[in-house]
């Protein structure tokens, strides 16, 4: 009965969400070549349709929705993570449950990978493969063969999973517990292609880095009171990317914080998270809570890799088009630009 209320309350909070119009598409100026810049994941309204990407360039121009500017048609149904491999971006979109894969210098439709069930993240895992978590409770990573834009084989994880991050050899899978409960992070042998440990964490993992070290920080959201299972708190834990003990962990913010966001500095020797605010601390001796550098709450936290530049997704209202801000490395606000629908994400290429 838990579980019903908890359905039932989840589908009211996206119904809500929905849009009554979309935004006005904005035509693409020359050149047409997008493999440099920055893009913005969209999600759109809850049952509307209306996803996209949105592409900021080097002078801060915005086009609201590239990929419908240029195919004449949307993404589709909540725009959840974009990720970029070589020339092809690849759009997942989550209540179309498809991924749509096109070419990132021109955002020209090549391919589409359907019938998957309830998809979230992709991660590149070598030249021709990648990794994509999937399902909203019992959870599996789709393994991607690239070349044919197919699903070759599943890998069964926890409930819910979410983000990933790899060290190269193995892929660390948070699992959420999605529309369930969970605790755990997967640990995958890319070579395998199997799960060779499930680490214990604080309760709904939701993303993880991995610093200079090689050390994986998963930030742990803490389930919400109205979740099945109550109030818990959230956690940081770091793990050893190569035992996959557990280093510490420690109670991030105050009962009822849930942050869901976390990133390194390009060295990654600095660790930043998001939780009503943007904190840094340093990886090594660095102590919870850290700096606050950014003191506005903030919907995502994306470090640029080369520039170490910060930037958030504002809290969207999914009514008006999204804000998002450019932070300097020590959080001073540099820039922001007006996107789209419900931007949660910001993709550097």
């Amino acid at each position: 009965m838990k579980r019903l209320f908890y359905v039932i309350a989840l589908s009211a909070v996206l119904f809500s969400c929905k849009k009554d119009e979309e935004p006005t598409p904005v035509t693409p100026t020359t050149p047409t070549d997008y493999t440099h810049g920055t893009f913005t994941v969209n999600e759109g309204g809850f049952g509307n349709n209306n996803g996209g990407i949105s592409y900021i360039n080097a002078s801060g121009t915005v086009v609201a929705d590239l990929y419908f500017d240029v195919n004449g048609v949307g993404l589709g149904d909540v725009m959840q993570s974009f990720t970029v491999i070589g020339t092809k971006g690849y759009a997942v979109v989550n209540n179309s449950q498809k991924v749509e894969v096109f070419d990132i210098r021109t955002f020209q439709h090549s391919a589409t990978i359907s019938s998957i069930s309830y998809p979230r993240h992709l991660l590149a895992v070598s030249s021709n493969t990648a990794y994509l978590t999937n399902g909203s409770m019992a959870g599996d990573v789709q393994v991607i063969d690239l070349s044919t834009n197919t699903v070759s084989t599943t890998i069964a994880v926890g409930n819910g999973p979410e983000k990933m991050v790899t060290n190269g050899t193995h892929v660390f899978v948070c699992n959420s517990g999605g529309w369930d409960l969970d605790n755990t992070v997967s640990v995958i042998e890319i070579a395998t292609n199997t799960v060779v440990e499930t680490i214990t964490v604080g309760d709904r993992p939701m993303d993880a880095a991995i610093d200079a070290d090689g050390d994986v920080w998963v930030i742990c959201s803490g389930n919400a009171s109205w979740m099945t299972g109550g109030e818990t708190a959230a956690a940081l834990y770091k793990i050893d990317g190569t035992t996959f003990d557990i280093v510490s962990n420690q109670t991030v913010g105050t009962l009822g914080q849930h942050p869901q966001h976390i990133e390194v500095s390009p060295s990654g020797s600095t660790i930043y998270y998001e939780n009503e605010g943007v904190f840094a601390f340093e990886a090594n001796g660095g102590t919870l809570p850290g700096n606050e550098i950014v003191t506005d709450a903030r919907a995502s936290i994306h470090v640029h890799p080369a520039t170490g530049e910060i930037w958030c997704a504002g809290v969207s209202d999914f009514v008006n088009p999204s804000v998002v801000y450019k932070y300097s490395t020590t959080g001073t606000q540099e820039a922001s630009y007006t996107t789209s629908l419900g931007t949660n994400a910001v993709v550097f290429n």
